[in-house]
């Protein structure tokens, strides 16, 4: 089937946004370090099926890390939540995001020197490469049995549910508890002025890593590119993903001095000036699956021939800053929702993110790179304007905790004083 890489993505994602509506229950009713180990192992096996492909275990995988994705992102976003308070979370959303983008670093790594003088992926290179990135997976998989059982990373209520036979009543139970939370979380104004960064987010990921810039280095007929530079750009991504969460999350002092804002606009900057570069670099039409034939592949672009260390440079920035985007989305979640509720917001932000890559996989192969840069940058700067009411909310809401707890200390020290001028007199 022409295309299937493209189709089993979409799948991905479609499954992956239903099933971010259960995911919170099944997190609720399991316990956080179960699901994140048998999540996990969906995605081992979905790279291990491309050692042998078939259509229908290509597509039954598929449908397995959707579920076994939106169960893994709500785990470990909660891990992470309830294990922090206002003064940490930023640092560990940034730690946090630095370890998951150093995953693009030795997969990618291995296969771009093993493809790099390569114009296509053979069935030999194929009985090589998935075999070895399928053992890193397992290592990955196996490094979550070492999380230690902390007391308060799972609620009372929520630690008494941890039992086996898990009963269907049990279940829809907590199903319904859930889904009144999820509703709760999601009318909140704070949510509604945050969904358009959700979104955003997805974009993001579509552009470096879901298709669209990465499409283009295998269908740009230039000097130098070859398959395995696709590999390459995805490894910079996360290496500047690695230096934009690094940067994030030094002790929490550096996002606390410059703020959020000023971060999430520092991080629109980058991004503004990675797709400009990417505009002069790269022909319009190279990011299809299936260019059209009369598409100038190698001299299309304004800057042509384009530039591979142009391009590389670009998949830097663009990694960049996705991990500023989502350490701090990840932060303003701790900040925002009470302890009770990060396992929903964390479904509702991926939702909304997967949701983006739903739309960006249909318009994909429709729309070409131009007007994708254009839309992003349209979003993004939108959503840049909205963020900027929930940082003010955050805010006032901060400086009311702080009068109320300050009220009740002034009211002693006046008591105080006055029962010392009674006894003087």
């Amino acid at each position: 089937i022409d295309n299937i890489g493209y189709y089993t993505l979409l799948c991905v994602y479609i499954v992956f946004t239903i099933s971010n509506i259960i995911a919170p229950s099944v997190v609720k009713l399991f316990g956080t370090k179960l699901c994140l180990i048998i999540s996990s192992c969906s995605y081992v096996l979905f790279v291990a099926v491309y050692i042998y492909p078939l259509v229908y275990t290509l597509y039954g995988s598929a449908c397995l890390i959707g579920v076994g994705a939106a169960i893994l992102w709500t785990s470990q976003g909660k891990l992470l939540l309830d294990n922090s308070n206002h003064k940490t979370v930023e640092r560990n959303s940034g730690i946090f995001l630095s370890l998951f983008v150093f995953n693009f670093v030795p997969g990618n790594l291995f296969v771009y020197f093993y493809l790099r003088d390569s114009m296509d992926i053979s069935v030999f290179d194929r009985f090589i490469i998935f075999p070895v990135l399928t053992l890193l997976g397992l290592i990955g998989v196996i490094l979550f049995f070492f999380i230690l059982p902390i007391d308060k990373n799972i609620l009372p209520v929520e630690r008494d549910k941890v039992r086996f036979p898990i009963r269907m009543k049990d279940y829809f139970v907590t199903f319904i508890s859930v889904v009144k939370d999820l509703l709760l979380v999601s009318f909140r104004v704070e949510s509604l002025l945050i969904i358009p960064l959700f979104y955003t987010s997805g974009l993001s990921i579509n552009l470096f890593a879901g298709g669209v810039y990465v499409t283009c280095f295998g269908n740009i007929e230039a000097p130098l590119y070859t398959v395995g530079f696709a590999a390459l750009s995805l490894l910079l991504s996360g290496i500047g993903g690695i230096i934009g969460s690094i940067l994030f999350s030094i002790n929490g002092t550096l996002s606390r001095r410059l703020t959020r804002k000023f971060m999430l606009l520092l991080a629109l900057m980058v991004d503004s000036i990675a797709l400009l570069l990417i505009y002069y670099n790269t022909p319009p039409y190279c990011n299809y699956p299936q260019p059209p034939p009369n598409a100038q592949l190698f001299n299309g672009a304004l800057l042509h021939p384009s530039n591979l260390y142009v391009a590389l440079v670009c998949s830097v920035f663009l990694g960049l800053a996705d991990s500023i985007i989502k350490s701090i989305l990840y932060s303003i979640i701790g900040i925002v929702y009470e302890k009770s509720m990060t396992a929903p917001a964390v479904s509702i932000y991926k939702f909304f993110e997967s949701l983006a890559l739903i739309f960006s996989f249909f318009y994909n192969p429709l729309i070409h790179l131009y007007f994708q840069i254009l839309i992003f940058e349209i979003i993004f700067l939108t959503s840049y304007v909205l963020y900027i009411f929930v940082e003010v909310r955050v805010s006032r809401r901060e400086m009311n905790k702080a009068e109320t707890r300050v009220l009740p200390l002034n009211l002693f020290e006046v008591s105080n004083q006055q029962t010392e001028i009674e006894l003087s007199l």
